[in-house]
């Protein structure tokens, strides 16, 4: 496993940033270097929720909501695959992942907020991973700074 760990400076405040994530329009822009049309879906975001992130395929991974503390700090814990939008286990060469926290933590300061990513991925997909991540943090910065 590697531990990725970008933070990325942004001149906006921490609820904008919040809602640039988690709004589905925003969401879908800024995790479009994953997978172009990926998107998330969940019956309740809060606490102990299940949400599928997704492609237009129906591929993608299932997750708890762990914890969050809004415009603040949000954590899923990866529990499997999900393959034609069905929840599946992870596979052998994914089931590193299982119980893996991804979070999203907003530190506030005087000229902004940092935005820092942490999430664990296997080395098979780290930099494909890195790139993405790279990707997505700029467009985040571009959306909230607008």
């Amino acid at each position: 496993m590697t531990h990725l760990q970008p933070t990325i400076h942004i001149h906006a405040t921490p609820e904008k940033i919040w809602d640039i994530l988690w709004n589905d329009t925003t969401y879908r822009i800024w995790v479009a270097p994953f997978c172009e049309g990926s998107y998330y879906k969940t019956e309740r975001f809060e606490e102990g929720a299940t949400i599928h992130f997704l492609t237009p395929t129906g591929e993608g991974m299932y997750s708890l909501i762990d914890k969050i503390i809004p415009n603040r700090y949000l954590a899923f814990r990866h529990q499997g695959s999900i393959i034609n939008y069905e929840e599946q286990d992870f596979t052998p060469e994914t089931e590193a992942l299982n119980n893996v926290l991804e979070t999203y933590t907003l530190l506030p300061n005087n000229n902004g907020t940092t935005l820092k990513v942490e999430l664990d991925t296997t080395e098979q997909y780290r930099a494909f991973m890195t790139n993405a991540l790279d990707q997505a943090m700029k467009k985040i910065k571009r959306l909230a700074e607008e």
